[in-house]
Parts: structure tokens; C-alpha cells; sequence
């Protein structure tokens, strides 16, 4: 029974009428399209043999692509998505499509000689067939996709391509026995031979996404290189269009294992609300990361995130807004697009840090697949992502409240900016922390709270880790320090006098960093070298040091500019004796604003030793013009200049003087990419930097440079060229504007 003065409806509402659906036809045609459709014609020159002045057809259509890339290119969506096709102005609208493309079968005009008994004209061996790769599962008859799809995740190229079946048989490496769809490589005719270096990673990259995150969404996949190209790539469903272009193979390799991953975010998985963007983008460009770990090594991945980690903190200095603005219904422009596609990845780890460390999860790693497997089993509707659903999966999975953290990193902008200092005394080691944000425009975070690692090394490089509860903007730490300095100090004494049980007893780890020709039983090498030692007083002050250096926020969990001030010899000692990669160039970077003849001769022997990582070594090699000053006599750009010295040929007479020479570059020959690297850039800075008093360095410097563009080398080492005569050249014009 109803309660009293509860109104009751007389009578049922009526049905309401049900209509027949209506089917809309429209034929159309497009005549010199701006955008959604690339055409390559013909220049009259041999840059494009393949391309013939002669057609079979009347229409000049050689190789077409959809010029729409979802995840860089948003800000053209409203013009892009109707450019070649009528569609509803949603990209949230899918549906299947079916197409059917009718080419020429070559494009060069048959030669009317050649015609058959019955008037046909004989195929050619040398004529390339037209071929068409296009969206969708790769086959030769019209079928339903299963995978909806809307118009702007849908490409298509025609040419005359090179096919190359990627192979999906399984290897020694994969271990999960997951099979792989389909895979197809397309280039155009002479690029047959950088096709497998350019598709070298990608059934690793499509083995280590279906083992970690679930099955490839779609049925195939293929990747078209073509000439032209508006942008590097363009990724659609189950084809990704790239530019041929890309010949160095970090770069190439990179570019495709995230082409691929937006298959399974960007295409399969869209962003609900435009506001959802960061996630879309961030997630396909974080499973890239964890994929260039594996393939590039540790080393690699840490400092590229440590990198982008600085990046990121330059740019997010008020000008900025947050990564999600749920009050927004426009697609990301093209000023913030770049920077959400930079921060989005970074906070993506540090919450996967705040996961693993806080709840009882693994981190994203298990959140991931449950998102995944939602899309592939229908549960996810219309396969559209929000930011609400992904937190909501977080917290079940992990068990944790994420209000704070995501105000702080997702909604809110700025990073926060930490000022650590330490003092000892025999009872206690503090750590003093100050907190402060400038002032922001788009919603700043007034205070950022949270938890960081601090990491105290021994003078025998035992780490001790204390974690700092950040709960206001100032705070005195109170941090416990179990050494026993003064027995220490003794012992260090002692080894360095060579006391072998001393030096076992300090427990003394060779890191691999020695260098031996930096030894000071190498008196004249030295001199050459010019190498600088400690001063006496220098020793005292190391010697009644009570550990060796401090790290801050070892476990990176924080997207935030630290300022720590400890000694130069601390740095020093993280430098050389701390593995870890983002230790060593934050000692550099320290470093680098200390400019001393003996950090000069720490940055020359860095680049010697090739122990380190490669990045290490140009880091420490760019860090050496800081130390090219005439407070010290130029002692920086000697040091790049006799580092430079390494890479060429050795001059007939040792005992001349070094600038009476004319040095020879040796020919590159590939065999040792880090050394590569590091020539590289020891040329570049050499080329860059002008001081007058080193004019004639630098002439021989350009003189060198100019003699090896000129030598032939049997191995292509264009970028190396390019790079001398660019730097060659800017030089020559300071030079003359001075």
C-alpha cells in the first residue's frame, strides 16, 4: 500500500511506438583533399624510382594514409575526422566498416610490345604489383570484423610494396607459449634491406605485451613505411603508417614498440571524456617504458625517466595546468599535449612505487591486465577508460586510499621543490627539509605530502635507508647513524698507507671504475693528462668525514627539483662508487656547477673509464665545458680536446709539440656503439664551445673535423658527418662574428 499523500499515477503509461531504422546512403567523391589523405606524385627526379610519370588509370593516386594519429594529434581531430569521409562528429561513435579499394595493378604503363596471343598484356618479372594495407584483419575476402572500430583509428596505404611476413614462431626467449597474430612489414621498392632492422623488436615488443598485460586485441597487425609523411607516425587499428626516415635504431625501436602498444591503449581502449586523455596516452607510453627496459637494459630505462623527471620539472613551473581537468569537455591543444604526454608516464610509475610500497599489491603491473580483460570480455563499455574507473581498480586491487595522491599529481599542478641539508654530531644525524611550491595558475598544490627514501652510504659503502614522513613544509629529522667513525677513520688511514688487512677490513669494493693511467705511479701519463690531485688540506677535511655521501629519494617516488649541498669529494665518491646509474648523473650534475681543476679531471677520466654507461660518459663529457673557464686556464677544453685526440690516428713524431700536428680522424666502424656515442658528442662540444684565447685548438679541431668529411668510409656513418659539419659550421660563424 502506498503511504498517505503519495500521488498515484490513473493510468499506465502507453508504449511507445517503435520505428523501422533508417539506413542513410551517401556517394561522394573528393577532389584535391587538404588533409586525411597523402599523395605522392611524381617530382621528374630519382628520389622516388618506384614512382612512374605513366599510369594505367586516369588518377594520379599512388599511396594514400589516413593523417590522423589519436594519441599527438588530437588538437586536429575536428578537421581530420570528416576530411575523407562523412561520419558522425563523435569519436565515440564505432562501428564496423567494410572497404574496398580498386587500383591499378602496376603503376608503370605497360610496354605495348609486350602483349600476349590473345591481346593482354604480359606481366613483367621486373614490375612491383600494386598492394593495399589497410585497417582491419588481413584478408583477401570481405568479412565482418569482429572489433568495432571508428573512423579516425581507420588507414590505408596503396603502393607498389615489399612485403615481409614478420615471423610468430615462438623462441628460446618466450616462455609464456601465448600465441601471436599475424604480422606484416611493408616498404617501398630498395628498402628491402633496412626493413629487418627496422622490424627487429617488434615480435619481442608483441610477445612481452600479450604475456604481461593479455591478448592481442585485434587479429593482425602491420606497419607500412612510405615516403612523405606529414609526421614520423600514424597509428590506426591493426596498422601503424611510419615515415621512412627512421634509420637510427634506438629511435626506431622505440617508436614501434609504442606504435604497437597503442593497439591495446589508444585504439582498443579510448579515452571516456576528453579529460581522460592523460590516461590513454600515459598508460600506451608507460607499457613502452617497462618494454624498453627489457629490451635496452636498466641503465637505459632509469635514465630516461630520470631525465624526462627534470623535463618535467622545468616545464610544470606554473605556466601548466593538470594533467585531468574534468571541468573540460575540448580535446588537449597543442602546447599541453606534449607536456601531458610527459608528465602522464612519470606519475603512472610514481603511483606504481605508492601501490607496490603501500598497499598489498604488486603495483600496476596487476592493475593493468584486470583493465585489459575487462575491454576484451565486454565488461568495459564501448571500451572507453576514465579516470574514476582506473582509480576505483586501483584502490580494490591495492587496498589503499589515493585521495591525496591523485589532488597532488593527477588534478592538481606544480612540482614541489626540496631543500635537504644534514649535520652530525656524535649522537645524532639530522636532516633538515623544506618544502615549497612557486606560485601556480591552474589549481597549485599549496603542500605536497608523502613518504621519502634517504639513503646514508659508510665510508665502506654500507647503505643504511631511513624513510622521511613529509607532513609539513619544514621539518628537523632526527635520523640514527650507526658508524663508528673514529675506528673508521683510523682504518681508512691505514689502508690508504697499504695496509692490506686495513683495506680488507674497511671492506673496500672495487667497482670497476679504476682507470689505470690515472694511477699516480703514472707520473708522466699523468702530467699529459694534466691531472689534478687533492691538496693537503683537502685530505684532512675527507679524513674526518663521517660517511661517504647521502642519497634522496633513492626509490624515485617523487616527480620533484631536491636540492642536496654535501662536499664536492662526497659527490665524488657517489660518482665512482655507486652503481646505480641516476646516482652517478646526479653526482655529475652537481658537480658541474663546481668548477675546479680537480672535477675537471674526474669529468676527463668518467669519459675514459667505459665501465660506466654510456650516457654517464657524454654527461660527464658535456659537463666539462663548465670547466672551461680562465679561472682555470681553460683546463676543461683541454681535456675535451686530448679526449678527442683518442679517436685519431696517432702523428708521426709523438715528441712534437700536440697543436703542431694535423690529426686524422679514424673511420668509424660501428663496433662499439657507446664509443660511437661518446665521439659523437666529445666532437659536438669541442665544436660548440669558442673561447679566443684557444683559437688555434679549435682550428685544429675544424681541421681534423673537415679532413674526416672528406675521407671515404666502407660503412655509412652519415649522422656522424652531418653532425661534424653542422657543429663546424657554427662555430666558423661565431668565430667570424667575434
Amino acid at each position: 500500500m502506498p503511504e498517505p499523500h503519495t500521488p498515484i499515477s490513473s493510468h499506465t503509461p502507453e508504449p511507445r511506438p517503435e520505428f523501422m531504422p533508417v539506413v542513410v546512403h551517401i556517394d561522394f567523391s573528393l577532389r584535391s583533399p587538404v588533409d586525411g589523405i597523402q599523395f605522392v606524385l611524381p617530382t621528374g627526379s630519382e628520389s622516388y624510382p618506384y614512382v612512374s610519370n605513366y599510369y594505367v588509370c586516369d588518377e594520379e593516386v599512388l599511396i594514400f594514409s589516413s593523417m590522423y594519429r589519436m594519441h599527438i594529434q588530437h588538437h586536429r581531430l575536428l578537421m581530420l575526422r570528416d576530411a575523407w569521409v562523412p561520419c558522425v562528429h563523435s569519436v565515440w561513435e564505432k562501428c564496423t566498416w567494410e572497404f574496398e579499394f580498386v587500383v591499378p595493378r602496376y603503376l608503370e604503363e605497360p610496354d605495348p610490345g609486350h602483349r600476349g596471343e590473345n591481346g593482354d598484356f604480359e606481366e613483367s618479372q621486373e614490375s612491383i604489383q600494386t598492394v593495399v594495407i589497410c585497417s582491419g584483419n588481413l584478408m583477401d575476402q570481405a568479412c565482418r570484423p569482429p572489433v568495432l572500430t571508428f573512423v579516425q583509428h581507420v588507414a590505408f596505404a596503396a603502393g607498389p610494396f615489399h612485403v615481409h611476413p614478420i615471423p610468430t614462431e615462438l623462441t628460446s626467449e618466450d616462455t609464456s607459449g601465448i600465441s601471436q597474430p599475424l604480422m606484416h612489414a611493408f616498404c617501398l621498392p630498395g628498402h628491402e634491406s633496412m626493413l629487418h632492422s627496422l622490424i627487429s623488436s617488434l615480435h619481442s615488443a608483441m610477445n612481452f605485451y600479450s604475456t604481461e598485460f593479455g591478448s592481442y586485441p585485434f587479429g593482425s597487425y602491420k606497419v607500412v613505411a612510405v615516403d612523405e609523411m606529414p609526421a614520423q607516425r600514424f597509428d590506426s587499428s591493426t596498422l601503424s603508417i611510419i615515415t621512412d626516415s627512421i634509420e637510427q635504431v634506438l629511435e626506431t625501436q622505440q617508436a614501434l614498440s609504442h606504435a604497437l602498444a597503442c593497439q591495446w591503449m589508444g585504439i582498443n581502449i579510448q579515452q571516456k571524456t576528453w579529460s581522460d586523455t592523460w590516461l590513454v596516452n600515459g598508460l600506451a607510453l608507460y607499457i613502452t617504458s617497462l618494454f624498453v627496459r627489457k629490451l635496452l637494459g636498466n641503465n637505459e630505462y632509469r635514465y630516461r625517466l630520470k631525465r624526462d623527471m627534470q623535463r618535467v620539472v622545468k616545464w610544470d613551473n606554473g605556466s601548466m595546468p593538470p594533467i585531468c581537468q574534468p571541468q573540460h569537455n575540448d580535446p588537449p591543444d597543442s602546447m599541453t599535449l606534449p607536456f601531458i604526454n610527459l608528465k602522464a608516464p612519470l606519475m603512472l610509475h610514481i603511483l606504481d612505487r605508492h601501490l607496490g610500497k603501500s598497499g598489498t599489491s604488486l603495483g600496476l603491473p596487476r592493475v593493468l591486465p584486470k583493465i585489459f580483460l575487462s575491454a576484451m570480455s565486454g565488461e568495459l563499455q564501448n571500451n572507453a577508460l576514465s579516470t574514476h574507473l582506473f582509480l576505483r581498480t586501483c584502490r580494490k586491487v591495492s587496498g589503499i586510499d589515493l585521495r591525496s595522491f591523485t589532488e597532488q599529481w593527477i588534478y592538481g599542478s606544480g612540482c614541489p621543490a626540496f631543500g635537504f641539508s644534514a649535520s652530525f654530531n656524535r649522537k645524532k644525524m639530522a636532516a633538515l627539509e623544506h618544502n615549497k611550491v612557486s606560485k601556480l595558475l591552474h589549481k597549485p598544490v599549496p603542500f605536497f605530502e608523502g613518504q621519502m627514501t634517504v639513503r646514508i652510504h659508510e665510508a665502506d659503502g654500507t647503505p643504511y635507508e631511513h624513510v622521511l614522513d613529509i607532513r609539513s613544509s619544514f621539518k628537523h629529522f632526527e635520523v640514527p647513524f650507526n658508524t663508528k667513525y673514529l675506528a673508521r677513520q683510523v682504518a681508512a688511514q691505514a689502508a690508504v698507507e697499504g695496509n692490506a688487512e686495513a683495506a680488507e677490513a674497511m671492506g673496500l669494493i672495487d667497482m670497476g671504475f679504476g682507470l689505470e693511467i690515472w694511477e699516480k705511479e703514472k707520473e708522466k701519463e699523468r702530467e699529459n693528462w694534466k691531472v689534478a690531485d687533492w691538496t693537503e688540506e683537502d685530505e684532512q677535511v675527507m679524513s674526518g668525514a663521517t660517511y661517504e655521501w647521502i642519497r634522496m629519494d633513492t626509490d624515485f617516488e617523487w616527480i620533484a627539483a631536491i636540492a642536496f649541498e654535501q662536499p664536492d669529494f662526497m659527490w665524488m665518491s657517489q660518482l665512482q662508487r655507486d652503481c646505480d646509474v641516476v646516482a652517478q648523473l646526479e653526482a655529475v650534475n652537481a658537480l658541474a656547477k663546481q668548477s675546479t681543476a680537480i672535477i675537471s679531471s674526474t669529468f676527463t677520466k668518467t669519459v675514459l673509464v667505459s665501465n660506466y654507461y654510456y650516457r654517464i660518459r657524454c654527461e660527464a663529457a658535456m659537463a666539462l665545458v663548465h670547466c672551461a673557464i680562465r679561472k682555470l686556464d681553460f683546463l676543461g677544453l683541454f681535456h675535451l680536446f686530448k679526449l678527442f685526440l683518442r679517436y685519431c690516428y696517432d702523428p708521426e713524431d709523438p715528441n712534437q709539440d700536440l697543436f703542431a700536428h694535423t690529426y686524422v680522424p679514424k673511420p668509424n666502424d660501428f663496433s662499439d656503439l657507446a664509443e660511437y656515442f661518446v665521439r659523437k658528442l666529445i666532437n659536438a662540444d669541442l665544436d660548440m664551445y669558442y673561447a679566443p684565447s684557444d683559437r688555434q685548438l679549435l682550428k685544429l679541431h675544424q681541421k681534423a673535423t673537415w679532413t674526416y668529411v672528406r675521407t671515404s668510409n666502407m660503412l655509412d656513418d652519415a649522422f656522424e658527418s652531418t653532425n661534424l659539419i653542422y657543429t663546424a659550421v657554427e662555430t666558423t660563424i661565431q668565430m667570424v662574428v667575434f
